[in-house]
């Protein structure tokens, strides 16, 4: 039953359409049972072909009520903004635990490396008997690194400030997460009391039900 309905949702006909199909039936197998694990994974799967397969009034015929409520509260200019601000969110509580991992080993190693590089001739005439005057053919570049102690005071307190940004960023991801779900549990239930042309004009405007 499952594997019949998820055909639904692919537009299109083809060898590479049918090979995603039966890779999604093995993962729906495996994580049978664990409903929030399938839907947030078919999500993903699903978007993918958000921009290059339209649903129709004919496919939404064709569909259960419960797909129908999945494509006009997944796809709508305000879901789709949602999950943007879940993934901006996501980026940058990543960025900032590489900054927090980084600054706490400047912290245990205990200095900063600074480099300082310059040019030098590595080839010259050697037929010249005035150095001055050599021609150098070639140059090459050559670096010198010296260990600079840090500020320990200063580098604690700028990793206080990331941990506390870090908290922050993470508390507003969880609550984007959550309000994701929420509105999309109470976008379907309103969907799913719709009749096919209701719930396929909502999706071709992009609106919910209010």
């Amino acid at each position: 039953m499952i594997a019949s309905d998820l055909r639904f949702f692919f537009l299109a006909n083809g060898t590479y359409l049918q090979s995603l199909f039966t890779l999604i039936n093995l993962l729906v197998l495996s994580f049978k049972g664990l409903a929030f694990v399938y839907r947030r994974f078919f999500f993903a799967i699903f978007s993918m072909f958000t921009l290059g397969c339209t649903a129709t009034l004919e496919d939404f015929y064709g569909m259960s009520k419960f797909k129908r409520a999945d494509l006009v509260c997944s796809h709508s200019k305000i879901a789709r903004e949602r999950k943007s601000k879940i993934e901006e969110l996501s980026y940058e509580v990543r960025e900032t635990k590489l900054r927090v991992d980084k600054k706490k080993e400047l912290l245990d190693i205990g200095y900063r490396v600074h480099r300082h590089c310059r040019q030098v001739p590595v080839q010259s005439d050697t037929n010249c008997e005035v150095k001055d005057d050599c021609k150098v053919y070639s140059y090459t570049r050559v670096c010198e690194e010296t260990p600079v102690p840090i500020d320990y005071q200063y580098e604690e307190k700028k990793l206080n400030q990331l941990e506390n940004n870090l908290a922050s960023t993470n508390y507003s991801l969880t609550e984007a997460e959550i309000n994701w779900e929420f509105s999309y549990a109470k976008c379907s239930d309103k969907v799913r009391a719709l009749s096919v042309q209701e719930s396929f004009s909502y999706y071709e405007s992009g609106r919910e039900p209010p």
